[in-house]
C-alpha cells in the first residue's frame, strides 16, 4: 500500500485557500471560473502530437478520460504521457514536485514550514543528484522525453489550471530531475516498516516495552488470531528442516530493553491508515487456464486520484495497460501481452533509527567511544508570504537525522500518528540513501518483460523501492518479491525498535543479496495473496518480513480462494471481482462472539447499571448473535459493531494515552485489531478482568472494571 500523502495535505491547505478565495467570487461570473478550469481539459476526442521524437496521438476513448496513447517511436509515447500527464493533472505534478522537494512553503506559506524542514532534512536531493549523473543513457533519454511532454503542454496552454489562480503561482518548466525526485519520495513513502518503529519506540519509552509490544505486536506471541503470510513454508523449508521449524517457531527474540521519557503532545487527531490487497492465482485453476491478476491498492481519499490509468501503445515493444503515477514515466500496476502484476507494501525491514547523542553545540555525535564530526549543511526554505528561513541540516554515517521534534501536522505524512513519538535526534538508515539505487530502471523495465525472468531481473533492480509484487505470466507462471535492499543485522527483530547508534556493533555492515529476498515462483498451494500481511515465517529469507501482523483481508482472501479450488469450480474474473468487494470480516466475526459472552456472562450487571438502556443492551446482543460478520453498509449490525468497537479501543487506550493524537495513532492502524483481539480473548475467559487498561474516572473502584468497560 501507499500512503495518499498528497491528496489529504492538498486538501488540508487548500480549503484554507480556496474559502478566501471564493469571497473574490462576486466581482468574477461564476461561468468564467468554470471555464478557466475546464478550458483545458482534454478529456475526450484525439490529440496529435509532432514532436522531435516523432509523431504521437492520445486517444480518449471512453467517458472516463482514460488515454491510449500511440507513437511512431517509443520516445514520442513517453513524451505524450508527459503531455496527458500534464493536461489532466498539472496541479497534481506541482504539487508532487514541491513535497518532494520540501518546497510546499513556496506555495502555501507558514502552515507548511514543518512539513518542508522534515522534507529538507532527509536530504534526498544531493542523492538523485548524483543518480542522475549515473542512469543509462536510454532511462536519461526516456525521462527527458517525458519532460519535454510536460513543458510542450504547458508552453501553449492558454490559462493554467484554477489551483495556480487560487494560490497566485506559475509552473516551473519540468526538468528530469524532478521525475527522480517524486521517485525517491515514493520509495521514501513505501519504506513503511520505520513508522511502526517510531510508534513501538515511543510507546515503550512512555508506557513501557510489555505495552508497547502489545499494542504494535511485531511476533505471534502478540497476535490473537492465526498468522497467514504470503509465502508458505512448503515452498521454501526443506523436510529435514521441519522437525526443526516446530522446536523453534515459539522462540522469539527479545528486542533491546527500550527505557526514557516523552513530553506530552498537545491535543490532535492523528493519521488514518490504509492498506492493498493484490493475488494471483494459478491457471490450473482459472477458467481461461492463464492465471488471474487481481491488484487493489487502498488509497486514502484524493482528488483527482493518485493512479492515473492508461495504455501506451509502443512501436518497438509492448502494449501496456494500467495505473501510472503522475510525474513518473511509466506504469506501476498494469499488464503487457505476457505478464500481468499488482503491487502491495511490503513493510519489510529496510529501514533503522538510530538514537544520535549530539554535543550541545550541535557539531558532533557520540560513536564507538569517540565524538565524530556531523556532516552541516544550510538548507533555506522560501516562504509565501513571509521571510525565507535558514536552519542546518545534520547527516551522520548512519544516514540524515530527522527533523526534530516532528510538528503534530506531520501525521499527515504518515499512515501513522507517528510524529506523536518523534522527540529526540533520530538518524534515518535506509537502502534508498545508498549508491547505485537502480529502481528506476527496474521500475519502468516491468512493462518490458516478456517473461517470468525478465519481469524478476527488473524487480531486482528495485533497490530503494520497498513493495511486494505479485504476478502472472501467459507461458502459466505466477510469482511473488519482495523488493528493495534490506541491511545486515545481527537479527532481523533488532528493527523494531529505536537502536542505540553510537555502538559500532549496531553498524550495517553491508546488504544481503537480493536475490534472497522473500520470493516464491509457482507455489505449491496454485495462489499467492498479498494483502500487507507477513511475508513468511522465521525459518526463511533471513526473517525478512516477520515483523508485520497479518490482517484479516490477508485471511478472507486465502480462506475464500481455497475454499473456490476446493469446489472445482474453475475461477473466473467475476470471482476476482467479488473477492476485491467481499465484506467478510474475519476479525469482527471473532471478536463479536467474544464481546456478546462478555455481556451476556455480565448481563444482569450492565442491566442494573444502566436501566433505562435494557431494551438497547438486549436488542444489541441478540442483533450481533446472528450476525454473519460481514461489514456491509446496508446491515445495520455491522454499524452496531463498528461504533462498538471504536468506543471500546478509545476507553480502554485513555488512561495511558489521554490525549487525542496518540490515542488514533494506534486505533487507525491494523494492527489494533490485534491488541483488542489479544485482549478481549483473556476477558471471554474471565483472565485479567481487572486491567488497568479499563480503569477511568467513572469505574475506577469497581471489581469487575471490565464488564463496565465493554458498553
Amino acid at each position: 500500500s501507499t500512503q495518499s500523502t498528497w491528496g489529504f495535505i492538498n486538501c488540508l491547505f487548500m480549503v484554507r485557500k480556496l474559502s478566501i478565495f471564493c469571497v473574490t467570487l462576486f466581482a468574477v461570473p461564476f461561468t468564467a471560473i468554470l471555464a478557466l478550469y475546464f478550458i483545458n481539459q482534454p478529456s475526450k476526442g484525439t490529440i496529435h502530437l509532432a514532436t522531435m521524437q516523432g509523431k504521437a496521438e492520445i486517444v480518449y476513448e471512453s467517458s472516463y478520460g482514460v488515454p491510449y496513447i500511440s507513437g511512431t517511436t517509443n520516445q514520442a509515447v513517453f513524451y505524450a504521457l508527459g503531455y496527458a500527464h500534464a493536461a489532466d493533472r498539472l496541479y497534481d505534478l506541482q504539487f508532487k514536485r514541491a513535497l518532494a522537494y520540501g518546497r510546499a512553503s513556496e506555495m502555501f506559506g507558514e502552515q507548511t514550514v514543518s512539513l518542508d524542514k522534515f522534507m529538507r532534512s532527509l536530504q534526498m536531493e544531493p542523492i538523485v543528484d548524483q543518480e542522475l549523473e549515473s542512469i543509462s543513457e536510454l532511462n536519461r533519454t526516456t525521462i527527458e522525453s517525458y519532460s519535454a511532454g510536460i513543458n510542450a503542454y504547458v508552453e501553449q496552454t492558454t490559462f493554467l489550471p484554477i489551483e495556480f489562480m487560487i494560490l497566485g503561482i506559475n509552473f516551473e518548466k519540468w526538468k528530469p530531475k524532478d521525475t527522480l525526485m517524486i521517485y525517491k519520495f515514493i520509495s521514501f513513502q513505501m519504506a513503511g516498516h520505520w513508522q511502526y518503529t517510531s510508534l513501538r519506540t515511543g510507546i515503550a519509552k512512555k508506557y513501557g516495552q510489555t505495552l508497547s509490544e502489545i499494542l504494535v505486536p511485531y511476533d505471534r506471541e502478540h497476535s490473537f488470531t492465526e498468522q497467514t503470510t504470503i509465502i508458505q513454508d512448503e515452498d521454501t523449508i526443506s523436510e529435514a528442516k521441519k522437525e526443526e521449524k516446530v522446536k523453534k517457531e515459539n522462540v522469539i527474540p527479545k528486542a533491546e530493553k527500550v527505557t526514557g521519557e516523552i513530553p506530552k503532545d498537545d491535543d490532535k487527531g492523528g493519521h488514518e491508515m490504509r492498506g492493498s490487497n493484490a493475488w494471483v492465482i494459478s491457471g490450473k485453476y482459472t477458467d481461461t487456464k492463464k492465471p488471474m491478476v487481481s491488484s487493489d491498492p487502498h488509497l486514502g481519499h484524493h482528488i483527482p486520484g493518485e493512479m492515473y490509468l492508461c495504455t501506451l501503445k509502443f512501436p518497438n515493444g509492448p502494449t501496456v495497460t494500467g495505473a501510472s503515477i503522475c510525474g513518473l514515466p511509466a506504469v506501476i500496476i498494469g499488464r503487457n501481452e505476457h505478464v500481468a502484476w499488482g503491487i502491495t507494501m511490503s513493510m519489510i525491514e529496510n529501514v533503522d533509527l538510530f538514537s544520535i547523542t549530539m554535543s550541545s553545540d550541535k557539531k558532533q555525535y557520540y560513536h564507538n567511544n569517540a565524538w565524530k564530526d556531523l556532516k552541516i549543511r544550510t538548507e533555506t526554505i522560501k516562504i509565501k508570504g513571509a521571510p525565507a528561513l535558514s536552519f542546518p541540516v545534520y547527516k551522520t554515517h548512519h544516514g540524515p537525522i530527522l527533523d526534530y521534534p516532528l510538528d503534530k501536522s506531520l501525521g499527515t505524512l504518515f499512515a501513522l500518528g507517528t510524529s506523536a513519538f518523534m522527540t529526540e535526534p533520530v538518524a534515518f538508515a535506509w537502502a534508498g540513501f545508498y549508491p547505485n539505487d537502480q529502481s528506476i530502471t527496474g521500475g519502468m523495465g516491468l512493462g518490458w518483460a516478456k517473461n517470468a525472468n525478465d519481469f524478476i531481473n527488473s524487480l531486482m533492480k528495485l533497490h530503494g523501492l520497498a513493495v511486494s509484487v505479485v504476478f502472472g505470466t501467459t507461458e502459466g507462471d505466477i510469482g511473488y518479491w519482495a523488493t528493495g535492499k534490506v541491511p545486515i543485522r545481527k537479527s532481523i527483530k533488532d528493527a523494531v525498535y529505536f537502536r542505540n547508534g553510537s555502538l559500532p556493533e549496531n553498524d550495517w555492515t553491508g546488504f544481503y543479496p537480493i536475490e534472497e529476498n522473500p520470493h516464491v515462483v509457482n507455489p505449491k498451494q496454485g495462489f499467492i495473496v498479498s494483502c500487507n500481511n507477513r511475508l513468511s515465517s522465521e525459518n526463511s529469507f533471513h526473517g525478512m518480513g516477520t515483523t508485520n501482523p497479518t490482517t484479516a483481508r490477508a485471511i478472507i482472501a486465502t480462506k475464500l480462494i481455497k475454499e473456490a479450488i476446493k469446489s472445482e469450480k474453475k475461477i473466473t474474473l467475476e470471482f476476482n471481482k467479488a473477492l476485491q468487494n467481499s465484506v467478510e470480516d474475519p476479525f469482527a466475526q471473532q471478536l463479536s462472539k467474544y464481546l456478546i459472552k462478555i455481556v451476556e456472562e455480565n448481563k444482569g450487571e450492565f442491566l442494573k447499571k444502566f436501566p433505562k438502556r435494557q431494551e438497547q443492551i438486549i436488542s444489541a446482543v441478540k442483533m450481533l448473535n446472528t450476525w454473519s460478520g460481514e461489514l456491509s453498509a446496508d446491515e445495520k449490525e455491522q454499524l452496531v459493531y463498528t461504533v462498538w468497537i471504536e468506543k471500546l479501543l478509545d476507553t480502554l487506550l485513555h488512561k495511558h494515552f489521554p490525549i487525542t493524537f496518540e490515542r488514533t495513532s494506534i486505533t487507525a492502524s491494523f494492527v489494533a485489531d490485534h491488541f483488542l483481539g489479544h485482549y478481549i480473548q483473556k476477558w471471554a475467559k474471565g483472565e485479567e478482568m481487572n486491567n488497568d487498561l479499563c480503569e477511568n474516572n467513572e469505574n475506577s473502584k469497581e471489581s469487575k472494571t471490565v464488564s463496565y468497560t465493554h458498553l
